[in-house]
């Protein structure tokens, strides 16, 4: 019994310390895998609420601005925006 005891505890510590996907439909070994896991765990990215990524939909210009103020923040915050579109959008105060 303490062998059989000692098996399942050593699988659950090697499944405890196996990598996890941060998104599901974010696979091993799919291409740019790693870098989206990167950017994720790094807080540059954050995928959707329902824990997709969805990576072969196209970005939004919300997405692409808020990668762009991530990557290269201004000197100082801008006061308001150009943007009509954008007024309680999560992306308003990127």
């Amino acid at each position: 019994m303490r062998r059989i005891t000692a098996f399942l505890c050593a699988i659950a510590l090697v499944a405890a310390l196996l990598p996890t996907a941060a998104f599901s439909d974010i696979s091993e070994g799919q291409p740019y895998g790693e870098d989206i896991s990167y950017l994720s765990e790094n807080g540059v990215m954050e995928g959707y609420e329902d824990g997709s990524f969805r990576p072969a939909e196209p970005i939004t210009r919300a997405e692409l601005c808020k990668l762009i103020v991530l990557a290269f923040p201004p000197a100082s915050p801008a006061e308001g925006h150009p943007f009509s579109d954008i007024t309680g959008h999560w992306a308003e105060d990127h």
